[in-house]
C-alpha cells in the first residue's frame, strides 16, 4: 500500500464581496505534519497567539515569517488557484455550469484534480482532503466528491477521506489560511494591478535552502484558460457519464 497524505485546504476572498478568490492548501505526510505542528504550537506560545489568522496579523511581517519558515521546512507541496470573480461572471451562462455554476467550486474542484492528477501520482499513494468549514459550500462540495469519486477510478483510490475542522484547532489549516491570504494578495496585483502589500511575505513563501521541502503549484485564470477549463470539463465530465451525451442533449 502507497503513501498516505494529509491535505488541509482553505478559501481566501468569497465571490459575493471580493473581485478574487483563492482556494488553497498544502500537502504532506503525517510525520511532516507532526513536526510542524509541534513547532507551530511552540510559535504560538512565543507571540502568545490563540491561532494565526492570516487578516488579523497580516501585518506582523516578522512574525508571519517565522511560521512561513515552518511550512518550508516541513510541508512537501503546495497548491492554489485564484479566479477574477467577474471573468467568471461574464463567461456565457452554459460555461458557468460546466465549471461548478460558482466561482469558488470551480477552483475547489480544480485544486482537487491538480492533486489527483500532477501531485498524488505515487502508485498507490492516497489523500485525505480537509478544509476549513464553511456552512454554505461544504454540502456541495462533498456531493461533487463523492459522484466524482464514483465515477472516476484514479480518483475512487486516491481520494479517501472528506473532512471539514475548524481552523482554530487546526495548524494546518492556519497554515493554508496564510497561503491563501498571500496568494489572493498576489492575484490581486495580477488581476487588478492593486499595489504589491506583501511582496515580503510571498518571497519568504517562495525562498529555498537546502533544509527546504516545499514545491508550490500557483496558477491564475484567466478568461481563456476558463473557456478551454469549460470545453474540457464538459468533455471529461461526459466521458465519465456525469453529463448527459452531446447526442441525448440535441434531443432533449
Amino acid at each position: 500500500m502507497g503513501s498516505l497524505y494529509h491535505g488541509f485546504f482553505d478559501e481566501s476572498g468569497k465571490a459575493h464581496q471580493h473581485p478574487v478568490i483563492v482556494f488553497s492548501g498544502f500537502v504532506t505526510t503525517s510525520r511532516w505534519w507532526d513536526a510542524l505542528e509541534s513547532e507551530w504550537r511552540r510559535l504560538l506560545r512565543e507571540f502568545n497567539l490563540a491561532g494565526v489568522h492570516f487578516s488579523e496579523v497580516k501585518k506582523r511581517t516578522s512574525v508571519l515569517k517565522k511560521f512561513i519558515g515552518l511550512m518550508r521546512r516541513y510541508i512537501e507541496c503546495g497548491v492554489s488557484v485564484a479566479v477574477k470573480v467577474d471573468d467568471f461572471r461574464f463567461l456565457p451562462e452554459a460555461m458557468r455550469v460546466a465549471l461548478g455554476g460558482d466561482a469558488h467550486y470551480l477552483i475547489f474542484k480544480m485544486v482537487v484534480i491538480a492533486l489527483v492528477r500532477r501531485v498524488i501520482i505515487e502508485d498507490g499513494a492516497r489523500l485525505t482532503f480537509t478544509q476549513d468549514e464553511d456552512e454554505k459550500t461544504t454540502a456541495h462540495c462533498f456531493d461533487w466528491y463523492k459522484k466524482i469519486k464514483r465515477q472516476m477510478p484514479d480518483f475512487q483510490t486516491k481520494l479517501v477521506s472528506f473532512a471539514v475542522a475548524d481552523d482554530k484547532y487546526f495548524p494546518q489549516l492556519q497554515a493554508s489560511d496564510i497561503f491563501a491570504g498571500l496568494f489572493r494578495a498576489q492575484a490581486e496585483t495580477e488581476y487588478l494591478g492593486i499595489e504589491q502589500a506583501h511582496r515580503e511575505l510571498i518571497d519568504e513563501l517562495r525562498k529555498a535552502d537546502e533544509n527546504d521541502r516545499l514545491r508550490m503549484m500557483w496558477a491564475t485564470l484567466k478568461p481563456t484558460d476558463l473557456e478551454a477549463a469549460a470545453r474540457d470539463w464538459n468533455e471529461g465530465m461526459r466521458g465519465a457519464g456525469l453529463l448527459p451525451s452531446e447526442e441525448n442533449e440535441a434531443r432533449a
